[in-house]
């Protein structure tokens, strides 16, 4: 008994060794304790900690302004006739035997739209300007399936998250008018969000983890794009194509997302970031400043 006593004994003290440092570890890089994901109750504590609502506000602005752009661009907002305006147009509606409102009709959804997404922007009366952004965009959402990109989803699924959120007690008209409101908001507001952008990023990783993919034939020919000019004198096209825009696209979107909870990397990992994805890459032009913006919000939180 003495024997295995003595064996324990030293196990036990390595093993207590072990998780002190890696409680002291998880502290020093990512920020919080790591009793507090022991229990519900410390978890509780901490989503509800007061934190500053700095970087939930310029989020919250950047991703108003970005729908400002996209609304005209990418929802049909700058060519509604075309869109909208013959009924005899074939579309596939999320829900079968949907139908569009008239034309008319439509331009007054797409401005409920447009000025919801102005008063998220500005901070102005946010809480309903976000549910008029969010209720006349997921009714155009559903409205035609095939008209959906990389990004629909996401844009209408943050709106939503925005919505119960404290994101305007900075950098808004509403924080200007009650100006003896704190600016501080539960770490939630915050975390909800990093949480969303972690599955974006991560999802489309594992997403590229296909043979397709992995052999360089998703995206052919990208590599002549002029961002890849740099990249295409050095390795020539086919393995640019190969390493640039499918491994290290897969390696990126899999692993940022971990480095970026990391409090030692988080400002490099931001700054990478702020990138225009590979997916986005054919189509360059001003219709892709809605994705870059997109990734800046990405950034602040």
């Amino acid at each position: 008994m003495a024997k295995a006593a003595s064996k324990n004994g030293p196990g036990k003290s390595r093993w207590s060794e072990f998780r002190a440092r890696l409680a002291g570890w998880f502290t020093a890089y990512c920020g919080h304790d790591l009793r507090c994901l022991q229990s519900l109750d410390s978890f509780t504590a901490l989503m509800y900690r007061p934190t500053d609502g700095a970087a939930l506000g310029v989020a919250r602005a950047l991703f108003g302004l970005m729908m400002l752009i996209d609304i005209p661009e990418e929802r049909g907002g700058g060519n509604l006739d075309f869109r909208w305006g013959d009924p005899r147009a074939c579309r596939f509606p999320l829900v079968n035997g949907m139908e569009p409102l008239g034309y008319a009709r439509m331009g007054v959804v797409y401005l409920v739209m447009w000025l919801g997404a102005l008063g998220i922007t500005l901070g102005y009366r946010f809480r309903l300007t976000c549910l008029m952004f969010v209720t006349s965009y997921w009714y155009v959402f559903v409205l035609d399936k095939s008209s959906w990109n990389n990004h629909s989803y996401l844009y209408g699924l943050l709106g939503t998250l925005f919505l119960f959120t404290d994101a305007n007690k900075f950098l808004s008209f509403d924080a200007y008018k009650n100006r003896t409101s704190s600016q501080e908001v539960p770490f939630w507001n915050n975390f909800i969000l990093k949480y969303q952008f972690f599955i974006l990023y991560f999802l489309a990783g594992l997403k590229k983890m296909c043979p397709e993919w992995l052999s360089g034939y998703a995206m052919t020919n990208l590599s002549y794009h002029w961002v890849f000019l740099p990249f295409r004198s050095l390795l020539g096209p086919q393995l640019t194509d190969l390493l640039i825009v499918h491994w290290f696209g897969c390696i990126f979107d899999t692993l940022v997302v971990f480095f970026s909870y990391l409090r030692t990397n988080s400002q490099n990992c931001h700054v990478v970031c702020l990138r225009i994805p590979s997916d986005e890459l054919p189509t360059l032009s001003h219709r892709n400043v809605p994705v870059d913006l997109f990734d800046a919000a990405s950034a602040v939180l």
